[in-house]
C-alpha cells in the first residue's frame, strides 16, 4: 500500500482494497498526498449516519 499518513484494514475480496476512517480536518491532506502519488478520485458520496447513531459522513473511494 501507498504511504499515505492514515491507519488502514483490509477489505476482504478479490481486488485490494482497504478501509479507513479519518477525521475531517485530515481529508486536505490525505487527498493531496494521494494526487502527488498519481492517485485518482473514483467516487465519492455522503451519507446521513444519524440514525444509527452517527454524523453525517462523506464518503470517498481513490485509486492508487
Amino acid at each position: 500500500m501507498t504511504d499515505l499518513p492514515i491507519q488502514t484494514e483490509p477489505i476482504p475480496g478479490a481486488m485490494p482494497a482497504f478501509r479507513s476512517m479519518i477525521e475531517a480536518g485530515t481529508l486536505r491532506a490525505v487527498v493531496a498526498k494521494a494526487k502527488a502519488q498519481k492517485g485518482r478520485l473514483v467516487a465519492l458520496w455522503g451519507s446521513d449516519e444519524t440514525t444509527r447513531g452517527g454524523a453525517y459522513a462523506l464518503h470517498l473511494a481513490l485509486a492508487l
